[in-house]
């Protein structure tokens, strides 16, 4: 059985007010509308709702059971409506967004912040996981939006927003601070001792294609699955790590980590946003997107 709700709002008025004059009144239609819809109602229900008499009208005991259910109902009608209100106005809901630790870290955390100082009511939920990972859990509906690294493979079913510019460099702590000075090529690097990401990552996939092209064997010496360990690693002097050089400002302007200066120039890679074409993103999450690109200009 389909009834229409506005049959049962009307229902609750008359029950409410005893009256169907008095209830055309305050619904702003007219008498007989009213009394049609309660014999609609009566008549898909299969019952009588309401006797009638010369001093208005009285709930049936099967009416009085339907009005403790309807009253129920457009409550909690009521109630996600204004639930919805709240999260149009970015009173309430929360935003699901998957990136890696490095980017966290080093990219989302300062628009996290601002997103929170604007929003304080809404909740943020991040998973952590590599760039393909990141890809796979927006494709599954896991997270409303991703920071990945760019460039990925071919991917038509995403819109791909590019936030930063990153360039990658090899770096070296103090221990190996005269090698670095006399490197100038990636051949003569590649006889050091290398540190690099995981093979699995999107950026050592990057790294090992560009420098297989140039017929260079790069073999690690140690391969790590974060980008802060290799910083951390290169400082103490076990060799020579691929980083993102815009995340190493610090180590770099305070002489913990010097840059090795090649000829050949590493490949341009950026961090990027993606989200589902053709799903629309929640409020949240467009506002959290509207404060990344934002800053990002």
């Amino acid at each position: 059985m389909a009834v229409n709700l506005e049959l049962y709002r009307i229902f609750y008025s008359v029950a409410r007010a005893k009256s169907i004059s008095q209830a055309a009144r305050e619904l702003f239609i007219s008498q007989p509308a009213v009394t049609q819809a309660i014999k609609q109602l009566e008549k898909e229900l299969g019952g009588l709702l309401f006797t009638r008499s010369a001093r208005g009208v009285t709930l049936t005991r099967e009416g009085e059971l339907m009005l403790d259910y309807v009253e129920r109902a457009l409550d909690l009608i009521k109630g996600g409506e204004g639930r919805f209100q709240e999260m149009l106005n970015l009173e309430r809901g929360h935003i699901s967004i998957g990136a890696s630790d490095s980017i966290c870290k080093h990219f989302l955390l300062k628009h996290l912040e601002v997103f929170h100082e604007r929003y304080p009511h809404l909740e943020i939920h991040v998973t952590n996981r590599t760039s393909r990972e990141t890809i796979q859990l927006l494709k599954d509906g896991a997270v409303d939006i991703g920071f990945v690294n760019l460039p990925i493979d071919d991917e038509p079913q995403l819109v791909i927003t590019t936030c930063l510019a990153l360039h990658d460099c090899f770096v070296a702590g103090p221990k190996y601070f005269e090698a670095a000075a006399e490197i100038h090529d990636l051949k003569t690097l590649s006889e050091q001792p290398i540190l690099l990401l995981e093979r699995e990552s999107n950026t050592r996939m990057k790294l090992d294609e560009f420098i297989n092209g140039l017929g260079i064997d790069l073999k690690p010496a140690i391969e790590l699955g974060s980008l802060d360990l290799l910083v951390e690693f290169a400082k103490i002097g076990l060799g020579f790590a691929c980083v993102i050089e815009e995340f190493i400002t610090a180590e770099l302007s305070t002489g913990q980590l010097r840059k090795v200066e090649l000829e050949e120039r590493l490949p341009e890679r950026a961090i990027g946003l993606i989200r589902m074409r053709n799903i629309p993103v929640s409020h949240a999450a467009q506002a959290f997107m509207n404060i990344v690109l934002e800053q990002s200009q």
